[in-house]
């Protein structure tokens, strides 16, 4: 029978946060000090996720539950 778990679907282990917090010191140690990265596509991407991290957040929830919810379907 096909039940629903009794997890969440947010828990994640602590390697993958312990990263982001890594790439985080990182940044402010860069910040903080004076070192500049150089001024690319990429950086202004990732730049631009991280001014608007809700956002991004609230609109992949529903964009990820639907793509689950589909190949679940096909299963």
């Amino acid at each position: 029978m096909d039940t629903l778990s009794h997890h969440t679907v947010n828990v994640v282990s602590l390697a993958p946060c312990f990263g982001v917090v890594l790439i985080g010191i990182y940044v402010m140690h860069n910040r903080l000090f004076g070192l500049r990265s150089s001024e690319n596509r990429l950086t202004q991407s990732l730049s631009f996720l991280g001014r608007h991290a809700l956002v991004v957040y609230l609109l992949q929830q529903p964009v990820l539950f639907s793509l689950f919810y589909m190949i679940k379907l096909l299963r």
